[in-house]
């Protein structure tokens, strides 16, 4: 009994990883503007098989996830970090990842809320900062 246990509790950990997973391209790909057809097209699969990627009932493989991120122009980390069941996140203390600000709304929020925190002449330093780098002059 006690290895069918623990088959499950990781089999349902696999899931809410998938799920997670699963999301996180759905709104990269929506963000995009692009079908699940075209999607899978571009990759060389079928629109079912990007579907269940998407859904969460299959768990893509690590080379073909980092072949979406690169499509999606994401780093494969975006797709994979702090995934955690909600069960094991007060187990584990989550590490702060480089891309922790992961949609774009939520990118506007926290550099919204950062730029207010600085005082007028750090805002202009940020600006210039910022069309630099949109003009690719940095």
């Amino acid at each position: 009994m006690r290895g069918r246990f623990a088959r499950s509790a990781q089999s349902e950990g696999i899931a809410a990883y998938s799920v997670q997973i699963g999301r996180r391209l759905r709104a990269r790909r929506t963000h995009l503007g692009l079908s699940i057809n075209s999607v899978a097209r571009k990759l060389g699969i079928g629109a079912d098989q990007y579907r269940a990627y998407e859904t969460g009932a299959r768990l893509a493989p690590k080379l073909l996830l980092t072949r979406i991120a690169g499509y999606f122009g994401v780093p494969t980390l975006w797709l994979l970090s702090n995934l955690a069941p909600k069960a094991d996140a007060q187990k584990v203390p989550r590490q702060r990842s480089r891309y922790q600000v992961a949609t774009p709304e939520d990118r506007v929020n926290y550099l919204t809320k950062a730029f207010c925190k600085l005082d007028l002449e750090r805002q202009q330093e940020l600006l210039a900062v910022a069309g630099a780098l949109a003009h690719n002059k940095w």
